[in-house]
Parts: C-alpha cells; sequence; structure tokens
C-alpha cells in the first residue's frame, strides 16, 4: 500500500501560479493507494473558485472524504484523504486553535484530523495550529483519540512542529505511535530547511517513508509511505 502526504498549498506553486493540475500530474506519477492532502480548497473566491475534491475525484478517479476547516458562503477549506474504494466509515476530530485564532488573518481558521477506514487500516491526516499552545492541546486529544483504535493505524500531516517539540512528543507518548522515516527538511519546497511534516505508525507496522523533490509546485514537499 503506498500513501502520498502533501501540504498543496492551495494549489499554489513557490513560482506563485496556481496550477491544481500540474499537481495532480505529479500525484498520479507517484502511484498511490491513499492520498492525504492539507491546505485543500474549494469553490473559493481567492482561489478563483478552484474545486480541488472534484478535481481529484474526477483526474484521478479517486474517491474523496472532506474535511472542511472553514465555509465561506459555498466555499470550503480543509483536509482531504483520498482513496481507490469508497471509505466505509470516517471520523472528523475537531482540534484546538484558540490561540492561533487571536492573530489577525487567522479569525475563522479552524483545525481538525480526519480518519478514514482503508482496507483494515486507520489513516488519518491532520493540520495544526500556528501556535505552540494549541498544538500542544491537539497533541494530547489526538493522542488520546488514537489510543483508543484497535487495529494498525497511520497519521501523517503538516503538523507545523518540529519532532522534539513537546506537542509531538507527547502524541507519540500518548498514542503509543512512532514517527517513521528520516526528519528531512519538507519547507519551503524550494532548498527545504525545516522539517514539519510527518508520518506515525502503529509500532508493529513495517513502514518506509521517503520526502519527494517537487520544486515549486507547491510550498511543501511531499512525503510518501509504503507499508
Amino acid at each position: 500500500m503506498r500513501l502520498v502526504c502533501w501540504n498543496l498549498h492551495g494549489g499554489v506553486g513557490q513560482d506563485g501560479i496556481r496550477d491544481i493540475d500540474r499537481q495532480l500530474e505529479a500525484l498520479a506519477d507517484l502511484k498511490p493507494d491513499v492520498i492525504c492532502l492539507q491546505e485543500v480548497h474549494q469553490r473559493l473566491p481567492w482561489s478563483q473558485y478552484v474545486d480541488i475534491p472534484t478535481s481529484v475525484t474526477q483526474k484521478l478517479n479517486f474517491c474523496v472524504t472532506f474535511a472542511y476547516t472553514q465555509s465561506f458562503f459555498r466555499g470550503h477549506y480543509g483536509n482531504v484523504v483520498a482513496t481507490r474504494e469508497r471509505a466505509l466509515t470516517h471520523h472528523i476530530v475537531k482540534l484546538p486553535n484558540s490561540r492561533e485564532r487571536l492573530t489577525a488573518g487567522l479569525w475563522f481558521e479552524g483545525r481538525n484530523a480526519l480518519l478514514v477506514d482503508c482496507g483494515g487500516v486507520t489513516v488519518g491526516v491532520t493540520h495544526w495550529s500556528l501556535a505552540e499552545s494549541d498544538r500542544l492541546k491537539a497533541g494530547q486529544l489526538l493522542g488520546n483519540f488514537y489510543r483508543n483504535i484497535e487495529g494498525p493505524m497511520v497519521l501523517v500531516g503538516d503538523f507545523n512542529s518540529t519532532a522534539d517539540s513537546r506537542a509531538f512528543v507527547e502524541l507519540e507518548r500518548i498514542s503509543g505511535m512512532v514517527r517513521r522515516g528520516v526528519s528531512a527538511p519538507t519547507f519551503p519546497s524550494v532548498n527545504p530547511r525545516i522539517c514539519m511534516d510527518y508520518v506515525l505508525s502503529s509500532f508493529d507496522m513495517e513502514v518506509s517513508v521517503g520526502s519527494v523533490e517537487m520544486g515549486y509546485l507547491s510550498d511543501h514537499l511531499p512525503l510518501i509511505c509504503d507499508w
């Protein structure tokens, strides 16, 4: 099974061009079975009404589960898990970000984790707050949620944290999951200097993880996870 995790930045590359088609072409070339996306835009006026969930369905022939964190009229913003077969169940965990929302321009920001049953493996995607205190609460909350899941489990996403941060350490400690792969820089995608995108999984799963050089297609590099 191959999973690809990628923060799409709403379809905008480091060249300032919004082009979801080239991102989807790059995703198709990676031959994923599961796709986990962050910063997914759907019919938002400031992103030219691009509909990324529908594009993933139509152009990649994947079944999309979309958990939005913001709504603006008929538009949405959030996280996606896309699978080759329709997911039978999913669950959305709302994550704390009250501190982040005190920042100008982020008043309506929301955060969540989307968990989907992918053939017996619980796969989650998340995108954490920019505020450290929010992230610590999110790590504890999500850790407790994952601790009660039976069977193999995977959690991926943009954690806006370093691997040695208290929030991330708490997530690992409480959930019992372990971080997979080397914490190679994933941001920014051109000359990356920081790692904030990670894969965690059950201790007994055999998982390999690597990042993919995608140049300017987004502001983050995607991660590939095989199990």
